[in-house]
């Protein structure tokens, strides 16, 4: 993974964040206090965790487990994306 969609020009990825993105003020600022760290490059981009809801949503998942040691927005977004389909 990657904290940012490559081979995309910055005039690009500014745009394609500033339209397409819907994240929450809760999750920006958890994904902006996370890229200060030394461990920040190391979060998924915020578009990857936006692509999981409707992933989640398609599988029909109840239950998600994420193998690994995670300190990112990929922790957040998993919850975020089981939301409609917990029981």
């Amino acid at each position: 993974m990657s904290n940012r969609t490559p081979n995309l020009d910055d005039r690009v990825y500014r745009y394609l964040l500033d339209h397409s993105l819907r994240e929450d003020q809760t999750q920006r600022r958890f994904r902006e206090m996370i890229a200060q760290l030394e461990q920040g490059v190391l979060q998924i981009s915020p578009e990857q965790g936006q692509f999981r809801t409707p992933l989640v949503d398609r599988l029909g998942a109840e239950r998600i487990v994420e193998v690994g040691i995670s300190r990112d927005t990929a922790r957040c977004a998993w919850p975020r994306a089981c939301r409609s389909t917990v029981i």
